[in-house]
């Protein structure tokens, strides 16, 4: 029998609706370890038992792929959780369950470099972060659009600007392109004096492996090869306002894993000149009970801001009213 078949014919499978709101997660974040699906769905689960059942079960009746990373230095001990992402056949049955189609889901061969999938896991996590704070908050979800979301009807071969929602290129005067591509994208709706204020973030998760010259460009001016000079070209066209035509303010979002890259970053980026628009913050403060109503977020001064402070209903936070 070839290596990785089976004949064992798979366990009958039951939908309740805590199993259809799981796949639906999936097919929102596009992708979840074992781990964080575990702690998420199954909190009282001990054991561990239950949820690699539950995803054994997934996987057998082919509504969700199982990657497993090879070794890889992340930091953490133990053993690595395996990945998994929702498949043709999963986005298939939630259509068919809620009469809506999930936004992400297995289209293409999984990527072969593990740092990909720690970048986009380290991204799910993120909007996870922000749609339970919103919950928490009482905030409507934000919208959010991921770096490989893909615009309708895009040509495979065609250039990447004519393929993917966020990625925006701006031709230079020495005949190259410059590339806006953020990790992630999402509008914020706070309710504020009987208005809704509406705040565009631009999302990157960095895993300190882009230089700073990747980030910032070169010293010479007429360089534009960093990743602000593409935002700047973004943002200084309007471009970002296709997806967000009644932006109020927009941030450019940095999680780092560290407070010494926090503060390398910082220093890199001060004289630039979307400076007063980036805000840093810890991954590890990155919680739910702390993204939104916590002053984790750092200026390019190293001032602590949150996004909104107090209720709702009487926000005074500057990153969320100016």
């Amino acid at each position: 029998m070839p290596r990785g078949k089976s004949n064992i014919v798979p366990s009958p499978i039951r939908l309740l609706p805590a199993h259809i709101e799981q796949l639906q997660t999936l097919g929102e974040v596009e992708l979840l370890d074992s781990d964080d699906f575990g702690s998420r769905f199954y909190p009282n689960d001990r054991t561990g038992q239950s949820y690699r059942r539950r995803l054994r079960l997934y996987t057998q009746h082919g509504l969700l792929q199982r990657i497993e990373l090879p070794l890889v230095s992340t930091g953490r001990q133990g053993r690595l959780p395996n990945i998994y992402r929702l498949t043709p056949k999963g986005a298939d049955l939630l259509e068919q369950e809620t009469g809506q189609r999930p936004p992400r889901y297995a289209r293409s061969d999984p990527p072969r470099q593990s740092h990909t999938w720690l970048h986009r896991l380290g991204i799910a996590k993120i909007q996870l972060s922000f749609n339970d704070a919103c919950a928490q908050a009482g905030l409507p979800k934000p919208d959010w659009l991921l770096e490989y979301d893909t615009l309708p009807e895009a040509k495979i071969n065609g250039p990447m600007s004519e393929r993917f929602v966020l990625c925006h290129q701006f031709p230079l005067a020495n005949g190259k392109k410059l590339t806006a591509w953020p990790d992630a994208a999402a509008l914020l709706r706070v309710p504020q004096a009987g208005q809704i204020w509406r705040l565009g973030l631009f999302v990157e998760y960095d895993r300190s492996t882009e230089t700073h010259t990747q980030l910032n460009g070169t010293k010479r001016s007429h360089a534009g090869n960093g990743k602000l000079d593409g935002y700047s070209a973004l943002l200084k066209t309007g471009e970002y306002q296709q997806y967000w035509p009644d932006a109020d303010g927009v941030r450019i979002l940095f999680v780092v894993r560290s407070e010494g890259r926090l503060r390398n970053i910082a220093e890199t980026f001060r004289d630039h000149g979307v400076a007063d628009s980036v805000r840093f913050a810890v991954e590890a403060e990155m919680t739910p009970e702390r993204v939104l109503n916590s002053q984790i977020w750092r200026t390019i001064d190293g001032e602590r801001r949150s996004i909104i402070r107090g209720s709702t209903s009487t926000v005074r936070d500057s990153d969320a009213t100016s």
